[in-house]
């Protein structure tokens, strides 16, 4: 019986051992951090030539298609996130970067709080730069949104607006991905295993005041919610290229609505205090998680932790008089 038990506890402590030199062996081009440094683009254009556009039908006319706000808001809350259990931290990271007190119109109003003229968002990137061995700056991961202007009515017709990515790049990761070392076997199986998952929540806030003097301060108007699997770590030009174009164009899940103008007064050329709105400020907040696959063993060690240690405790008990 005591033979049992020593080979129990030997096997358990292989196992442990195994367990935590697998853990140290992460993929070349994650678990990147050195120098990092996070920034936040905002992306301004001339907002929509009005000009151009057919104009629509009178209001109360034949009902147009589309998605209403109401579809809109049931579609956010059914939407799912990726939930990354703490226990997982080390193959789990998370950045955070944003900015605050830009207008969204490039002129004031005098038409109500959700005029179009003069939108002058277009969108903005995010980059996140790390230090290689050299000391030398490199992109580590790169994305920029749009607003989707495929359909303006939408926009102006209901108040909202959707993001699409523009272009998108990622080098290195900043969560540890499993990997595999020659000097050990054990990890050979994972050799391949070359991706990050990848979730961002894009969250759109503004101060207005209202037309009945009502003070709305830090209101959320917008959350955009992005998710990508599977990215190649690689260093394949034509795979990454693949999955650049594949991504860019997709539709970031949510909507924003339009900045709200503030209500006050403009001077107007007759110098006289006149009722109008202002450009709209508002700011933004993007979180990212990344996250990289737990390899086998890992995984077991996580998931069955208290076994395992309940296991190796009671191997000690029944062999401590050896």
């Amino acid at each position: 019986m005591k033979g049992k038990s020593v080979i129990s506890l030997k096997a358990t402590i292989l196992f442990l051992i195994v367990a935590t030199l697998s853990s140290c062996a992460s993929y070349k081009n994650s678990n990147k951090t050195k120098g990092e440094d996070i920034q936040m683009n905002i992306v301004n254009g001339d907002g929509f030539d009005l000009e151009s556009l057919e104009p629509q039908a009178e209001p109360g006319g034949p009902r147009s298609r589309g998605i209403m706000i109401g579809d809109v808001v049931s579609l956010a809350i059914d939407g799912i996130k990726l939930l990354i259990d703490m226990d997982k931290e080390k193959y789990t990271a998370q950045y955070t970067s944003g900015t605050s007190e830009i207008y969204f119109y490039n002129q004031i109003s005098d038409k109500g709080t959700f005029d179009i003229t003069g939108m002058q968002f277009d969108g903005f990137n995010l980059v996140r730069t790390v230090e290689d061995k050299h000391g030398i700056i490199d992109t580590a991961f790169f994305i920029s949104f749009k607003v989707d202007k495929e359909n303006p009515y939408e926009i102006f017709n209901n108040s909202y607006f959707r993001l699409v990515v523009d272009d998108f790049r990622m080098d290195y990761s900043k969560a540890k991905v499993p990997g595999s070392k020659w000097y050990m076997p054990w990890t050979l199986m994972y050799y391949k295993r070359n991706q990050v998952n990848l979730d961002m929540e894009i969250s759109f806030t503004s101060s207005w005041t209202g037309v009945n003097s009502s003070i709305n301060r830090d209101v959320e108007i917008g959350k955009f919610i992005f998710n990508m699997r599977n990215i190649p770590l690689t260093d394949d030009r034509v795979v990454k290229e693949e999955f650049r174009q594949a991504v860019i164009g997709s539709t970031a899940f949510g909507y924003c609505f339009l900045v709200p103008r503030s209500h006050g007064f403009y001077w107007s050329e007759d110098k006289e205090l006149k009722p109008g709105f202002g450009q709209g400020k508002y700011d933004i907040l993007v979180n990212v998680t990344e996250s990289g696959k737990n390899h086998f063993v890992t995984k077991i060690v996580q998931d069955n932790s208290d076994v395992i240690l309940d296991q190796f405790k009671g191997a000690v008990m029944d062999n401590i008089s050896f």
